[in-house]
């Protein structure tokens, strides 16, 4: 997982749910490159070697990742797809 110790924190506090065994990817950067504050791509271009220019960041940082096509498979287990309500 990737930057959840927030959520850990969260669950453990509002539902008493305690994970004992989880790989931070977010928490191996920070043993691997001694940075802690690290977006999600910099994570992602240490690990892919890969170049990642500011554009490329940019435009997922502000993506609606919500609108995506669904397979057939998938559109029944998403609440735009699966409104039996009538309410749109």
């Amino acid at each position: 997982m990737y930057g959840s110790s927030n959520d850990l924190l969260w669950l453990l506090r509002d539902f008493r749910i305690k994970i004992g065994t989880l790989f931070g990817i977010q928490d191996y950067y920070y043993v691997a490159t001694g940075r802690f504050h690290a977006g999600l791509v910099e994570v992602a271009h240490y690990y892919t070697k890969s170049d990642t220019t500011t554009t490329q960041k940019d435009i997922c940082q502000v993506a609606d990742w919500t609108n995506q096509p669904l397979s057939p498979r998938f559109e029944w287990q998403n609440t735009r797809y699966n409104n039996t309500s009538g309410i749109a």
